[in-house]
């Protein structure tokens, strides 16, 4: 494509900054190649000469030079008339570490990696000089090429490589010598951790070495890796000595196999046409429109999904070793997707993504992880949780297969993306304000009985009516009213409101109950119980009809006043309920002494319950313990009608969540309740 760019365009001029010779032979030999002219400048000072007196289409800027670095030769640049928005591109060893920050902040556009990679050096050059032109078309050698034989004899399986480099083997053998480079440099360090007898050290790396030995095949040497890394459980030197002792020798077993391989001798198998064919077809999938960022701390690992992604036809390509850096890239280039490890040193991946998020970031997600099943469902569950566009969770070393079909994922979903940046919360005087000028209005969420699916109430949900920004959630408002200890304001309100409208409804002949929150900072008043009372009864409804909704998570913070006021409502009649249960800490001994008369399961493990094993169990447990303490039981969080299958069949009494109704204003509410009762009866 640049050649046929070249040839249209009247030519293409590259300038490369580079002080090390035969780098810039390398680079010169590669644009002209493709038919560009390369210009060459020694040094900084020498391209801002050169700039002043010669048009060019793009620069290549080594980062470390004499007389002129690349960071100050590119700040001039962005000073020098008509050059604002000349493109340039770091070229640097140091790509994927800190360097990238400085490199942004001085105004370069991208970075390229040396020694160079083909492919990698032209996609960045087409970036920037032909960035609308289309999909980039990922050449497919015609003829059939060779990778490694398999032996289940050898230590290292250099097919599991043979996969990503079926047309070029040579590349097979410089993943292999690096693997071998870097396990190296690994089992020194373990040695040193061991005469430091460091085991927290040694299972760590352990760890690390274990995902860089999967990926290129070495098998049993990652099994030692992972058993010297499950010592962290309850092992000690003694085993890690044992395991070390093996390392070695089996490292160099691979690095002869290694070696071997690189032989002219070595026995060579022809990649069958058929899986030849599915290479073709995966390297011209549509993926080439997408911009990829790969968050990964191992270069081995990284270097690995770089190429894999490739194979799937995607030419944008960022990566970064750690999470202050790719805030950073997210920031200037806003990718469309990313590729997230999960263990980093420093900021991990779930740090990362609670940032990411904070920051709008309306693109996907991968995550990438070689931690265990539990783990990795936390994970999902907090990028969700966060709003993030999760597309899959994939185990380390990574596949080709399960990265193609996440990434179909995201071709299906991009469309129906969502912009989740957080909405801007509201300041203590316009609530002041508001509550003066009645801005608080009350939402009403309906609940089902299970065995009938007739409605027995709803809950109230606070909403704030602002006069330029429409209905706001109580995210908006509650915890800015908590912080500034006027939650009471708040709650009296809902209750008010709520009453009154129960009473109405309960005149029409609507046979309802409620559900009001309150805050545990509202349970510091020792005449709360009273003034509830008198507020639902100068509203013509018994406490009976009220339920109380505490947070259990907050429930034990001052347990003896809990108790004082929560045994006072009861004694009023007012029910009570514990609410999102399961997401704090409540004990037996708790529950025990507490009246409740509901508890309310939250949505977390009611929610895609049928598909998670771990949610079904807390499920289970929840609402057995419900029965034990004989208290009505809520499920919330029903979403679809596997979520309603699996709680009318778990022995919930009453269902809550948007496969009924969303929350509604009052008219709604009740219009919505006539017509779902008269279809139960049609």
């Amino acid at each position: 494509r640049l050649r046929k760019l070249a040839d249209t365009s009247g030519g293409i001029r590259i300038l490369v900054v580079e002080d090390n010779q035969f780098n810039q032979q390398i680079a010169v030999e590669l644009l002209e190649a493709v038919k560009c002219t390369a210009l060459v400048a020694e040094n900084g000072q020498i391209a801002i000469d050169l700039l002043a007196r010669e048009k060019v289409d793009c620069v290549l800027m080594d980062i470390q030079m004499p007389i002129m670095g690349g960071l100050e030769a590119s700040r001039r640049i962005r000073t020098m008339s008509g050059l604002t928005e000349l493109p340039v591109i770091a070229i640097t060893a140091n790509a994927m570490n800190e360097d990238r920050l400085h490199c942004l902040a001085a105004g370069m556009n991208d970075f390229i990696s040396k020694p160079f990679e083909p492919d990698v050096f032209y996609a960045t050059l087409i970036r920037w000089l032909a960035p609308t032109t289309g999909e980039i078309t990922i050449p497919v050698l015609e003829n059939i090429e060779k990778v490694a034989a398999t032996d289940s004899n050898k230590c290292i399986d250099l097919g599991v490589l043979g996969k990503f480099f079926s047309k070029s083997p040579e590349k097979v053998g410089i993943f292999a010598e690096k693997f071998i480079v870097s396990a190296r440099k690994g089992i020194s360090e373990i040695d040193d951790a061991y005469e430091r007898k460091n085991l927290d050290e040694l299972c760590a790396l352990g760890h690390r070495l274990k995902s860089s030995a999967r990926t290129v095949g070495a098998n049993s040497f990652a099994d030692l890796c992972h058993n010297l890394e499950q010592l962290k459980q309850d092992g000690n030197l003694a085993q890690a000595q044992i395991m070390i002792a093996k390392l070695h020798p089996l490292l160099e077993q691979i690095a002869l196999e290694v070696q071997n391989f690189l032989t002219p001798a070595e026995t060579l198998l022809t990649v069958p046409a058929p899986e030849l064919n599915q290479l073709v077809n995966q390297a011209s999938t549509p993926f080439a429109d997408l911009h990829v960022m790969v968050l990964e701390d191992d270069t081995l690992q990284m270097e690995m999904a770089s190429i894999i992604l490739r194979n799937l036809g995607v030419a944008r390509i960022a990566s970064c070793t750690d999470g202050s850096q790719a805030l950073a890239v997210v920031r200037t280039y806003k990718p469309d997707l990313l590729l997230c490890d999960l263990t980093m040193p420093g900021m991990d991946g779930i740090a990362f993504l609670r940032q990411v998020a904070d920051q709008g970031f309306t693109g996907s997600v991968i995550l990438l992880s070689g931690a265990d099943r539990g783990v990795m469902k936390a994970a999902e569950n907090l990028a969700k949780a966060y709003g993030l566009n999760l597309l899959a969770a994939l185990n380390k070393p990574l596949q080709q297969d399960a990265l193609q079909i996440a990434l179909s994922r995201q071709k299906q979903s991009k469309p129906e993306l969502k912009h989740y940046a957080k909405v801007a919360a509201l300041s203590l005087s316009e609530l002041q304000r508001g509550l003066e000028d009645d801005c608080v209005e009350v939402f009403f969420q309906p609940k089902v009985s299970v065995l009938n699916k007739r409605v027995t109430g709803a809950e109230c949900l606070a909403r704030w009516r602002h006069p330029e920004r429409g209905v706001l959630g109580p995210g908006t408002f509650i915890p800015v009213l908590e912080a500034h200890g006027m939650i009471n304001t708040l709650t009296r309100v809902m209750l008010e409101k709520g009453a009154k409208q129960l009473g109405i409804w309960l005149t029409q002949g609507h046979h309802l109950k409620f559900a009001i929150n309150v805050s545990m900072d509202n349970l510091d008043q020792p005449n709360l119980p009273e003034e509830y009372e008198r507020i639902v009864k100068a509203a013509g409804v018994e406490p009976e009809q009220i339920t109380l909704e505490l947070t259990e998570s907050r429930l034990m913070e001052n347990l003896t006043l809990s108790l004082e006021i929560l045994t006072r409502l009861r004694l009023k009649g007012f029910g009570l309920s514990i609410d999102d249960f399961g997401t704090g800490f409540s004990t037996m001994e708790n529950l025990k002494q507490l009246p409740f008369t509901e508890l309310k399961v939250d949505r977390a493990f009611v929610n895609g319950a049928t598909q998670d094993e771990a949610a079904r169990a807390i499920l289970g447990s929840s609402i057995q313990l419900g029965k034990i303490f004989n208290l009505n039981l809520v499920a919330e969080g029903v979403e679809k009608q596997q979520d309603w299958d699996l709680i009318a069949d778990s022995g919930c009494d009453e269902v809550q969540g948007f496969f009924i109704a969303q929350p509604m204003p009052a008219q709604e509410f009740i219009e919505w309740k006539i017509n779902w009762e008269s279809k139960l009866t049609s």
